[in-house]
């Protein structure tokens, strides 16, 4: 991180500034723990509660039933209806 100085006579010059750079990242890392402490939504109790929703093992969980679950489609195009307009009441 640049620090800039001035000298008496108006001129500026920067400086390299290890403590300033220091100081800088230390209030980004405050910052950034404020914002995660604030953000506290339904998504993050919920996050908070089932973590392993996130974690990518690839290793699923033994299902805890036996029922096997079958979706019936039909034959041929998807069913339609014919197109119609809104009424006007709504």
């Amino acid at each position: 991180m640049l620090a800039f100085d001035s000298t008496s006579e108006g001129n500026a010059y920067a400086t390299e500034s290890p403590v300033l750079h220091h100081q800088h990242f230390s209030a980004m890392q405050m910052k950034l723990h404020q914002l995660k402490q604030s953000k506290v939504t339904r998504f993050t109790k919920t996050h908070r509660k089932y973590p392993e929703i996130t974690k990518l093992d690839g290793v699923t969980k033994p299902k805890k039933h036996v029922a096997k679950h079958h979706i019936q489609t039909t034959k041929g195009p998807p069913v339609t209806s014919k197109l119609r307009e809104m009424s006007s009441e709504k």
